[in-house]
């Protein structure tokens, strides 16, 4: 499954974009293309609506992340809305892991994140 970007074009300073299908290693350089394109206009703030969104990986994460600093770096936010269960799951265990190291490697903690989205999405 691959991921698809909608963006609800907008004139102001707030930007919403609705992720569907899977965010991971192979689908995340999509939604940087996406974000690259509208931080080259006066965007400030991102909306990020994961209503269909099915899986996140460390690497989805990670550029969600990426693109957090890089609106606060022009004073701006990152927001997250609707997350589907499994996703919302890794979220709560990222925040929950926050300053602690686990994972021997980023292969064991995608491991880890997939087997718990898969137990919350029934």
């Amino acid at each position: 499954m691959s991921l698809e970007v909608y963006v609800a074009d907008t004139s102001g300073s707030t930007v919403k974009i609705s992720l569907v299908g899977r965010l991971d290693s192979n689908t995340s350089v999509i939604l940087e293309r996406h974000v690259d394109e509208l931080l080259a206009r006066p965007v400030r703030d991102l909306v990020v609506d994961l209503e269909h969104l099915k899986y996140i990986s460390s690497a989805g994460v990670g550029e969600l992340f990426r693109t957090r600093q890089r609106l606060q770096a022009r004073g701006g936010h990152l927001g997250v809305i609707n997350p589907q269960p499994g996703v919302r799951k890794v979220f709560e265990i990222l925040q929950s892991l926050r300053d602690l190291s686990v994972f021997s490697s980023q292969e064991e903690l995608d491991r880890y994140l997939d087997a718990m989205q898969r137990r919350h999405q029934g």
